[in-house]
């Protein structure tokens, strides 16, 4: 055998033996590989069991990708009233939960207020997504991850808090499950309160608020009312100060039977206001002409407006100064006064002042327009004078009133600080304003508002009643009691309108409920309380110039014109 041949054959022999080993390590690997993956899957389900039976340590607990934060709302000076607060929720994907049943039952000892059957249901749906609980406690969070079920997760969320609770209810409104604005400020401003950033600054003081809400729920509970509102606005600048509506509802807990107390007085009633309006018929007569504060009428007899006799409640039965008129609260005078001037001037006014008109830049979604329906009759005017037949909404009372007695000056209202929309039209003559400020002063002094005077405050107010209109007709039995109530009188600051819904008298009121006897202490509970608050200081009413800038002539004089 030659030497060629041998290293021929021995070089075969090793690719032979060669291709045996190579084969042979092919088979390892494939078995290494099929070992190693059977090795990390087991692995990967004994740290999902791990996982799951550490509890609190390794249970599944998921930051939410569709959790979008929302913007704190704060009062005027920063004080918080909305904010948002960690939370978790309950979720499952069904397609991971091994024994439903099992399940349930473990969430039913964490949650004893959820439906078993309920749970079972979702448990075993084809979804890959379900909702077991919404918003549940730290304390719930920490006794559900002992608990260990494979499937059931808690979602990272927020959920919005009111720090103010009941008293900011009906100004805030709410937000849904979803952090979605279902009322009030929420509603309005959704859009702008989704997502980081400043806070929503209001125009409203919650130090205000507070003392205004007690106020009204004390008188509310005290008369036996079915409900009332209360708002104080500033007259120099159109932001609300204060705004609460009664019955109210708790913000957190929103359920069918709080959406019966979801209405909002301030900005959905839509009342009569009785007497309060006689501010707009005198408003109407000084900016005629055809009527001076020096006139006096005649107010011995009733007058009939169709099938009816109107006369004065416990009127003075003589001939009254215009004066008089006003801080008697005389339904005779002002139909007089009407008579003198004509039904157009008093619907010149009316629309002048915008209480007809919406409330143009107000930054709340439900709001009332008011009502004046049928024509403009005079008839319809008389009764008008002396606040039947024309119904408003608080707001757009006190938008009109502002401009009574700020000089003349009709701004709108606001919800947000500095009133950044702010417009503003001069509608009446700073003449008329001055003289009807020195009424409402004397109003508070000797007529009708005098319980809702505060001495040193330089009160000046006017109130009213009427009776509800129930299906259809006045009902005799039940009525709104109110008062508006201005302070300081001598450079007016801030307005305030309070309405109690069908008070009752009392023995204290010797079984009267007019809003002089029962939403006039209110006014001056909240004058007493906010005004130091508000940086109104307390003056010295019998001082010289003081008497002398508030001075009118009350008393009926033979020697001045007499109209009627």
């Amino acid at each position: 055998m030659t030497t060629a041949h041998v290293k021929s054959t021995a070089y075969h022999r090793f690719m032979a033996q060669n291709d045996i080993l190579l084969n042979d390590a092919s088979r390892i690997y494939v078995i290494a590989g099929f070992v190693l993956a059977l090795i990390l899957l087991i692995c990967g389900r004994l740290f999902l069991l791990v996982q799951t039976d550490q509890g609190s340590k390794y249970a599944a607990v998921r930051d939410a990708e569709t959790v979008s934060s929302r913007r704190n709302i704060v009062d005027r000076n920063g004080s918080i009233l909305a904010t948002n607060l960690m939370t978790g929720s309950l979720y499952a994907n069904p397609k991971e939960v091994t024994s439903p049943v099992d399940a349930a039952r473990k969430i039913k000892t964490v949650f004893p207020d959820l439906d078993k059957k309920k749970i079972i249901e979702k448990l075993k749906s084809n979804k890959s997504f379900v909702w077991i609980k919404r918003n549940i406690t730290p304390a719930q969070q920490q006794k559900f991850l002992q608990l260990g079920i494979v499937g059931v997760y808690i979602e990272k969320s927020e959920k919005r808090a009111y720090i103010h609770g009941n008293t900011t209810s009906h100004l805030l409104g709410f937000t849904s499950i979803d952090m979605q604005g279902r009322s009030g400020v929420e509603r309005f401003f959704d859009d702008q309160l989704v997502g980081s950033g400043d806070p929503l600054r209001l125009s409203v003081d919650i130090r205000v608020q507070n003392i205004v809400h007690n106020a009204l729920k004390e008188a509310v509970d005290k008369f036996s009312a079915q409900g009332g509102t209360a708002v104080m606005v500033d007259v120099e600048t159109g932001e609300v100060i204060a705004m609460v509506s009664l019955p109210d509802f708790d913000p957190h807990r929103v359920t069918k039977e709080s959406q019966k107390l979801m209405f909002n007085m301030a900005t959905q009633g839509i009342y009569e206001l009785g007497s309060i309006f006689k501010v707009f018929t005198a408003v109407a007569a000084f900016e005629s002409g055809a009527v001076k504060l020096s006139d006096h009428f005649d107010a011995t007899k009733a007058i009939k407006i169709g099938k009816f006799r109107v006369g004065d409640y416990r009127g003075k039965n003589r001939w009254l100064s215009v004066p008089e008129i006003f801080i008697y609260s005389s339904n005779i005078g002002a139909m007089k006064i009407l008579l003198e001037m004509g039904k157009e001037k008093l619907s010149e006014a009316y629309h002048k002042l915008g209480l007809f008109e919406p409330l143009v830049g107000f930054e709340y979604g439900e709001v009332a327009m008011p009502v004046l329906t049928g024509q403009w009759s005079e008839s319809r005017a008389l009764t008008a004078s002396y606040g039947y037949g024309v119904a408003t909404t608080p707001l757009h009372f006190l938008r009109a009133l502002a401009a009574v007695v700020n000089g003349g000056r009709l701004i709108n209202l606001s919800l947000i600080k500095g009133n950044p929309n702010r417009i503003e039209q001069n509608v009446l003559s700073e003449k008329t304003s001055k003289t009807i400020r020195k009424l409402m002063y004397k109003a508070a002094l000797q007529g009708t508002s005098r319980r809702s005077r505060v001495n040193g405050y330089m009160v000046g107010g006017k109130t009213g009643s009427a009776n509800k209109i129930i299906n259809g007709a006045y009902d005799k039995k039940k009525h709104l009691a109110s008062v508006t109530a201005i302070f300081p009188m001598n450079k007016p600051k801030y307005a305030m309108l309070i309405t109690l819904d069908a008070p009752q008298g009392t023995k204290e009121t010797h079984g009267f409920s007019a809003g002089g006897w029962t939403a006039a202490p209110v006014a001056a509970q909240i004058i007493e309380r906010a005004g130091p608050i508000l940086g109104v200081l307390p003056v010295d009413e019998e001082d010289e110039v003081i008497q002398k800038a508030m001075y009118v002539k009350v008393e009926y004089d033979q020697q001045n014109r007499a109209l009627g």
